[in-house]
């Protein structure tokens, strides 16, 4: 509600409802439309052009100011978590896949801890086995259906919230690595909301993750091979171009340096994934230092590939000596962080 100049006896001319709407419906430098006006205008009377444009912006900042302060978050000072650290052995190797047949690689060669997508569910021989992994992007209509499943990987900070809290009442939860774990603080909180297990943030460095790992309960995870999701995007480019969604790994986006980066379908989203997988088979004894257990992530790898990518990781925990690919791979931020 806002008030303007008050009117006066028109000395010429009358001002008219069309008129009056003509200056309040001005509302193109704003976030506004005018979607309907009542005027209730005396008989005679007039109020200058300057005093309405004034009267309408004085609206659209008000209304402007009162929409921003519903968002506005009271900021709250971090607490300094003292507590006992737990030193992990680490070493452990686990597996995130995209499809059942790598899940059931990753069986065969014994790996006890297989995250897989929920949409493989039905395609496993036995479902109880494996720890499902929630889509990232989970839209209301697209709820995943839970039951009959007693363990999951929570992707993003809405899969641990109160309100769907009941629906996962009496299962096991995983926190995912886009949960982007990077602090103590964060380790708390999600261990808080449930979470019996932790991956640790892609962009720590070795030296962050030896000091951050005994702030877990359990012994983290970190990603010790693969392919990282650069980019979720809601165009299917797939779609934009084949006009249907195509098969997962069977399709990429060039840039101006060469560089391939494979797509994947989610519901008709798009995921990028880097160029270069992430290769420290070679180096496991120092993420074992770290008190850390080793994720191989899997995207759009065959069944020959997971299985000797699987394999060269066990024969490098076992002491063997494994040399790094030749056709590129980056060791991500282990050496060098956030930069």
């Amino acid at each position: 509600f806002c008030t303007g100049e008050v009117a006066e006896p028109a000395q010429k001319v009358a001002l008219t409802s069309e008129r009056a709407k003509a200056q309040l419906e001005k509302l193109g430098d704003t976030a506004f439309f005018l979607e309907e006006i009542k005027t209730d205008i005396g008989e005679n009377v007039s109020v200058s052009v300057k005093a309405i444009n004034e009267l309408r912006r004085k609206v659209t900042a008000n209304l402007e100011e009162k929409i921003c302060a519903s968002f506005r978050k009271e900021h709250k000072k971090a607490e300094i978590i003292i507590k006992e650290k737990t030193y992990h052995t680490g070493g452990e190797l686990t597996c995130e896949v995209n499809n059942a047949k790598q899940a059931e690689i990753a069986k065969e060669l014994g790996i006890k801890k297989i995250y897989v997508p929920i949409s493989e569910k039905d395609k496993l021989k036995n479902p109880d086995d494996y720890i499902f992994v929630l889509p990232a992007i989970l839209k209301d209509a697209e709820k995943s259906d839970l039951s009959g499943i007693n363990t999951i990987c929570a992707q993003n900070i809405g899969h641990l919230e109160e309100k769907g809290k009941k629906e996962k009442k009496g299962k096991e939860i995983y926190a995912g690595h886009r949960l982007n774990v990077f602090n103590s603080l964060t380790v708390k909180k999600l261990e808080d909301l449930g979470a019996k297990n932790i991956v640790l943030s892609p962009e720590l460095n070795l030296s962050e993750i030896e000091n951050l790992s005994p702030y877990a309960k359990e012994t983290p995870e970190v990603i010790a091979y693969g392919r990282l999701p650069l980019m979720t995007i809601e165009n299917c480019v797939i779609k934009s171009n084949t006009k249907k969604c195509g098969k997962s790994g069977s399709f990429s986006l060039k840039d101006r340096k060469g560089e391939i980066f494979p797509i994947m379908c989610e519901n008709c989203r798009n995921i990028i994934l880097n160029s270069k997988v992430i290769f420290m088979a070679d180096r496991v004894n120092e993420l074992k230092r770290a008190g850390v257990n080793l994720r191989l992530l899997f995207t759009i790898e065959n069944k020959e590939e997971t299985k000797e990518i699987i394999k060269m990781y066990q024969k490098a925990l076992s002491g063997e000596k494994v040399l790094p690919p030749e056709d590129g791979f980056t060791r991500g931020h282990f050496a060098r962080g956030v930069v």
